[in-house]
């Protein structure tokens, strides 16, 4: 979703003033909660199946023609509610591919998601949508202030809407209530504005730039995933995670010379947290692995094992593995692969800089590319903000590909997600593989993973900047794939000699060093400072390995474009986790 609707949607601290309303009598104090769903309407059991006039599809309620070519199988819901391509598997026992969604109001993007359609019969396929769930979830914590006053913070575990706008008041006259900004002329004006409902202890928001109207009701605060975890008298006390079909081995924390009495603090804190203000830490999972064995899995605000996550630009580690997969593979791919020439078949523009010419895949994995475009600059024209927000070129990699040069690539680091996604499109080109079926079948299936989303761009394609939504126990594998040299469970999913790439220093930006599509630090431990690596995403998303200690560690959170995301890296890994680890260790 682009910076103009989260401006738009987005709600900051809130002060309550009650005009023509006695405040004793309209008393909004507790813990406000309102959930929109959008969908998406199809979802569900499918078949596929041969009728006498050829392949038709099946699902909530649809009955639609199947395209067959060859192997490949494609089909569309008509008014864009959804369409699913893939394929024959060689056995012909399973019909296997991605369906995609319509796109998600809440995120302003399609996903790309896998169905494995299993044989009944030669003549019968049969599985189950389950695309992303299309919400948005608000919580208004409301208080008295000192000056009697109410006052009221806005918490969105989605999107982190309550971090933008400065609504400073809520007037309450008779059944309507307005949401008060100060303009930058010192007036109040109204922003947002609804029904209150004294008969229904409820108000409703209508939000303008999603042509929705979210109905806000009190919930208890121990009980709605507000809180971290409810209030117990009973303090945490660590358990070993639960082992799953997913590849994980599971072990306690003394099994692998780890201390429970750090882990638990850690725990306990997090799970404290009261949520008086927006910029607390806001963490949805902690998890743990050491010696290739999971011994910590803790989720925090109802998030679930079960559930995806937005892994934000954590998941530009992955289009980085993508590339080291494929030349693992022996794929027609290497770092020294010309970016605009591979892009353009061998036909570029007469017109063209000369530096593009030089431009290599490795430069934009390490983010060395020279293109005008940095994150850290709205205005730079290759902004991610800006490429995703402009309507004149739909097609992100061709606006990435037009952007200026204006250094030699190789020469200067500058973190741009347009030239982290074009590296996906040239992997995808020189693979001639759609990314979500490249990622699909060499990164999910020899990882066991099986639930998914991959965001998409405007023209279809898979986005390699960031925002794959992925469970975290999936995730966590990632961090020890490049732990172990490449391996997964025993079979090789990278070299060893690209892992030893990916992790050595190529540049530096904002005082840390990058690899190819590695961040890498070092902590303090004990006496000595131990390397770690990691991949990080807004909000709070991280896998952190410290391959000295033979330790994996994620943090899933919803500090969406605030400091505190850092929070967990910089200070619970080194004061909490790392003293764990100082049990057995030499």
């Amino acid at each position: 979703m682009s910076s103009r609707i989260l401006a738009a949607l987005a709600i900051g601290m809130v002060e309550q003033t009650l005009c023509a309303t006695d405040t004793r009598q309209v008393d909004l104090q507790g813990v406000w909660k309102a959930e929109r769903y959008f969908g998406p309407e199809v979802k569900g059991r499918m078949l596929i199946r041969r009728s006498n006039s050829g392949w038709v599809a099946e699902v909530s309620d649809y009955t639609v023609p199947v395209t067959l070519n060859g192997r490949k199988l494609s089909f569309a819901i008509p008014g864009d509610r959804g369409k699913f391509t893939g394929g024959f598997a060689e056995s012909k026992q399973a019909i296997i591919g991605n369906w995609v969604q319509p796109p998600a109001v809440s995120a302003g993007v399609r996903y790309a998601t896998p169905l494995i359609l299993h044989a009944e019969t030669d003549s019968l396929y049969s599985g189950s949508v389950a695309p992303l769930e299309d919400k948005l979830t608000m919580f208004i914590s409301v208080k008295r202030n000192q000056s009697g006053l109410l006052s009221a913070d806005i918490f969105n575990p989605e999107l982190n809407l309550g971090r933008f706008n400065d609504i400073k008041s809520i007037v309450v006259h008779d059944n309507e209530i307005e949401f008060k900004e100060l303009d930058t002329d010192g007036e109040m004006k109204t922003r947002l504005a609804g029904t209150y409902l004294p008969s229904r202890n409820a108000f409703s928001v209508f939000f303008p730039n999603i042509g929705a109207t979210f109905d806000f009701t009190r919930v208890p605060d121990s009980a709605s995933g507000f809180l971290p975890r409810p209030r117990t008298n009973t303090p945490y006390v660590y358990r070993q995670p639960e082992s799953r079909a997913d590849g994980w081995k599971v072990a306690s924390l003394g099994d692998v010379g780890m201390s429970p009495a750090p882990i638990e603090a850690l725990v306990r804190r997090i799970a404290a947290n009261t949520m008086d203000s927006i910029t607390v830490p806001y963490i949805h999972a902690l998890l743990i692995a050491r010696h290739g064995e999971l011994v910590v899995e803790e989720y925090f605000h109802d998030f679930a094992a079960g559930m995806t996550h937005d892994t934000r630009s954590a998941s530009k580690s992955v289009t980085s593995t993508l590339v080291g997969i494929a030349i693992n593979d022996g794929d027609s791919v290497s770092l020294s692969m010309p970016v605009y020439s591979t892009m353009f078949a061998g036909q570029l523009p007469s017109d063209i800089d000369p530096r593009a010419r030089r431009m290599e895949l490795q430069h934009l994995l390490t983010m060395t590319s020279g293109l005008a475009c940095y994150d850290g600059d709205p205005d730079s024209p290759g902004n991610e903000d800006v490429m995703q927000s402009q309507s004149d070129q739909p097609d992100w990699t061709q606006y990435t590909l037009s952007l200026p040069i204006v250094n030699e690539p190789g020469q200067h680091a500058a973190y741009c997600s347009g030239g982290m996604n074009l590296a996906a499109a040239v992997l995808s080109k020189a693979t001639d593989t759609w990314l979500p079926q490249f990622f699909q079948t060499r990164f999910a299936e020899p990882l066991q993973i099986e639930t998914y989303h991959m965001n998409l761009t405007p023209t279809g394609e898979g986005y390699g900047g960031g925002g794959l939504r992925i469970r975290a126990r999936d995730f966590l594998k990632l961090g020890q794939v490049m732990l172990d040299g490449g391996v997964w469970n025993g079979h090789r999913i990278l070299s060893a000699d690209w892992v030893r790439k990916a992790l050595t220093p190529q540049a530096e930006m904002w005082g840390e060093k990058y690899g190819l599509g590695w961040w890498l630090i070092s902590y303090p431990y004990e006496d000595r400072q131990v390397r770690a690596f990691y991949a990080g995403g807004n909000g709070g998303q991280y896998i952190i390995g410290i391959p000295e200690l033979d330790l994996v560690i994620l943090f899933y959170g919803a500090n969406y474009n605030q400091n505190v995301m850092h929070k967990t890296k910089r200070e619970y890994v080194p004061d909490y986790i790392l003293k764990a680890t100082e049990l057995g260790e030499e």
